[in-house]
């Protein structure tokens, strides 16, 4: 069945039929639940003229009326179902209702009014009228109450103004549209003069009520920006937090791999260690210069997100005047945010480390077990652990599934190695485990006896972890082909970068009790 996009026009329709184009229109003449779709008609001389159509939202029109008694349907009390006007209203802002949302103890709010009280009241939130907690992932936007409310709204102010409209000078009749182009009001005789055959016209409060839709989109990317603002603000504090203690660590991995190495490569250690204070020092910085910087950023975006909020509420004719610069203001504003800080220290490569390795036992990783096609508590607790539980794809209920494998080959003793390309793969972890964990797919963060390298996608960006314990790794995160390095009599494993010969991590001082297993496991769906 084709789709049909509905415009504006204009005709004279008698009590029986109502045609628009090629369709006739079948519904309650004031909504259609598919679709935020209006349809103004004025009643005049015993019969109707349609003023304008408008959607919102796609919908597929089709064939939806043969016959309509637009008198049965227009002049009935029961075809609007409008009820009272607190039912508009909201409890919060005591107006009308604006992008009303409804929480899951069905009661509604403005959208607006929500989320400036969420970010005040943020742990103890809950449903301003009867308390039951209502984080704002459990909001629902109401198309049916925002279409009834605008309906509403529109009824009432002409029932306050008796529906006076301003009389065109040259042919007397009741100016009833507005035209985009010209911004002036017009009536219908002169939306068909010559200059104005091909604008498009609608009423007033019609191009307002559009206009307040594209504000209420600016609106809740406002919101969506502010928000990440305040997630980066608090992750960056959490790193900060940490930072001299990572740091620390970090020069103990690299001062480790490079006492292995002859005596010669003392200036070059010398030089990454000089490299990583310097680049520390500076991101460190960074960081605390980010959490001045991104408090104002989160002050000019609640600030904007705030008048337009007051711009939706203004008169109609002022809203359109004014809608332009606001608009513009509030793009300026967004494309201002300051970006997270680049936390990733050097990866340099490591003369000789390559060489430090080719006496090793190397492995071609052959599967002794394998789980395809399951869950994996282990990437899914640390993918809920960075992303928070709030966040739509952490509580999306496509299950996601991996594949899981182990090695034929066990080890106690010696030095042993592995690589495998993870380049491909989005969420992946590898090393070595115990032999207890040989086809068990319920390894959780804290489990013992687990030595890896854990990899999850945030947003467009990948970042590392090693297990035992868990701990962050602020270093190049676009790898390929990863190598794993067993030293058991030295109770280390190292991952290297095969393709840059850098170090990625390392495990240092652990306790190997019992055999281990090279492991492997990554995303399939």
């Amino acid at each position: 069945m084709p789709n049909h996009q509905p415009s504006v026009g204009i005709s004279r329709v008698d009590r029986k039929s109502l045609e628009l184009g090629e369709c006739d229109l079948f519904t309650e003449p004031e909504l259609l639940t598919s679709g935020f779709w209006l349809i103004q008609m004025l009643k005049k001389d015993g019969g109707f003229n349609l003023i304008s159509l408008t959607t919102h939202g796609p919908f597929n029109m089709g064939l939806i009326i043969h016959q309509l008694d637009i008198q049965d349907q227009f002049s009935q009390p029961r075809a609007m179902h409008l009820g009272s006007h607190s039912e508009y209203v909201c409890s919060i802002c005591k107006k009308d209702f604006l992008d009303p949302v409804t929480l899951p103890c069905k009661h509604s709010f403005c959208k607006p009014c929500l989320c400036f009280r969420w970010e005040s009241t943020q742990a103890t939130s809950g449903c301003p009228a009867c308390g039951e907690p209502c984080p704002p992932k459990t909001w629902k936007s109401n198309l049916v109450l925002n279409t009834r409310s605008f309906i509403a709204r529109r009824a009432r102010s002409e029932d306050v103004l008796n529906f006076v409209e301003p009389i065109c000078e040259k042919h007397q009749k009741s100016k009833s549209f507005f035209c985009e182009v010209v911004k002036d009001q017009l009536c219908v005789l002169c939306c068909k003069c010559e200059g104005h055959e091909d604008h498009q016209h609608c009423s007033v409060d019609w191009m307002a009520e559009r206009y307040r839709q594209e504000l209420l989109s600016q609106m809740t990317s406002l919101w969506e920006k502010t928000q990440e603002n305040q997630r980066n603000i608090d992750r960056e504090a959490r790193i900060r937090q940490t930072w001299e203690s990572y740091v620390d660590l970090r020069k103990k991995m690299i001062q480790e791999e490079y006492r292995n190495i002859h005596n010669f490569l003392y200036n070059e250690e010398k030089r990454y260690l000089e490299t990583i204070e310097r680049e520390s020092n500076t991101i460190y910085q960074q960081l605390s210069e980010s959490e001045y910087s991104k408090g104002p950023a989160g002050r000019v975006l609640r600030g904007m997100y705030g008048e337009l909020e007051k711009m939706c509420r203004i008169p109609d004719l002022e809203l359109i005047q004014q809608f332009g610069s606001l608009s513009t203001r509030s793009e300026s504003v967004q494309q201002l945010v300051p970006q997270p800080v680049d936390t990733c220290l050097s990866s340099c490569s490591i003369t000789g480390l390559m060489n430090r390795f080719s006496s090793c036992h190397v492995h071609s990783f052959t599967f002794y077990a394998s789980l395809n096609n399951y869950e994996s508590p282990l990437l899914e607790e640390l993918r809920q652990l960075i992303l928070g539980s709030d966040d739509p794809d952490v509580n999306s209920s496509t299950s996601r599934k991996y594949f899981l494998a182990w090695d034929s080959e066990c080890f106690t003793s010696g030095q042993h190695c592995w690589q495998m390309n993870m380049g491909d793969y989005s969420s992946w972890a590898m090393g070595f485990c115990s032999n207890s964990w040989t086809g068990k797919n319920d390894m959780k963060l804290g489990s013992e006896g687990i030595y890896l390298l854990l990899c999850v996608k945030q947003g467009g960006e990948c970042r590392l972890f090693t297990s035992f314990p868990l701990q962050p790794q602020y270093v190049e995160s676009s790898l390929g082909t990863v190598g794993v390095f067993l030293d058991c009599a030295r109770g280390s494993v190292s991952f290297v970068n095969m393709a840059k010969s850098s170090l990625i991590c390392s495990l240092l001082s652990c306790t190997f009790s019992t055999p281990l297993r090279p492991f492997i496991c990554f995303r399939t769906s």
